[in-house]
C-alpha cells in the first residue's frame, strides 16, 4: 500500500488511479475498459447507433495508433472493438 501513495506524494493522480486498478485486478487492461465504458455507452444509449460507435472507436483507434505508437495495444482494441461492431451490424440486420 505504500508504493499507491508514492503516486500521490508525487503530485500524480491519474497514475495512483491506474495503480490502484492494477492492484485490485491484476492489470491495467481493467483501467482503459472503465474509461472506453464510461465513454462509449453513453453515446450509444443516446444515439442507439451501433454503426456510429463503431465508426468512432475505428477513428479513435486510429488516431491514437498514429500520434502515440506507444499505445498501440489501446488504439488496437479500439480498431477490433470498431470492426467487430460493423461485421455484427452486418450480419445481424433486422
Amino acid at each position: 500500500m505504500e508504493g499507491l501513495l508514492q503516486y500521490l506524494y508525487n503530485g500524480d493522480v491519474l497514475g495512483f488511479i491506474r495503480a490502484v486498478f492494477t492492484y485490485s485486478f491484476g492489470s491495467a487492461d481493467a483501467f482503459f475498459a472503465v474509461i472506453a465504458l464510461a465513454i462509449t455507452v453513453p453515446i450509444y444509449i443516446r444515439t442507439r447507433s451501433l454503426i456510429l460507435l463503431s465508426i468512432l472507436w475505428i477513428l479513435t483507434g486510429g488516431v491514437f495508433q498514429a500520434l502515440s505508437p506507444s499505445l498501440n495495444i489501446f488504439a488496437v482494441f479500439f480498431l477490433v472493438m470498431g470492426i467487430g461492431g460493423l461485421i455484427y451490424q452486418l450480419f445481424m440486420s433486422d
